[in-house]
C-alpha cells in the first residue's frame, strides 16, 4: 500500500468503500472520483447531477430519472422550510 501513488490511493479508497479523506492531494481526489463515478448506479448519478446543479440528461434511463427526481424533491422540501 505504501508504494501507491496518491491517485492510486484515492482509487483504492473508493473501490473499498472507504470515506474520502480530508487534506489530501488533488491526485488523491482525482483517483477517488474516477473510481466512485465508475461504480455509481444510474440512480446515484441522477441524484449527484441534481445535487451539483447539472440539468437532467434526457433519455438516459428510468433509474437516472428517479434519482434526479428524488434529489430534486428533497432539495425543494428543504428550501421550503423556514
Amino acid at each position: 500500500m505504501n508504494n501507491l501513488t496518491d491517485h492510486e490511493r484515492g482509487e483504492y479508497d473508493a473501490v473499498h468503500d472507504h470515506d474520502v479523506k480530508d487534506n489530501e492531494s488533488p491526485d488523491y481526489y482525482s483517483g477517488y472520483d474516477s473510481e466512485f463515478f465508475k461504480s455509481a448506479s444510474d440512480k446515484e448519478m441522477g441524484a449527484i447531477d441534481c445535487k451539483i446543479g447539472f440539468k437532467a440528461l434526457v433519455g438516459k434511463s428510468k433509474e437516472y430519472d428517479t434519482g434526479y427526481a428524488e434529489q430534486y424533491a428533497i432539495e425543494q422540501n428543504q428550501g421550503g422550510k423556514s
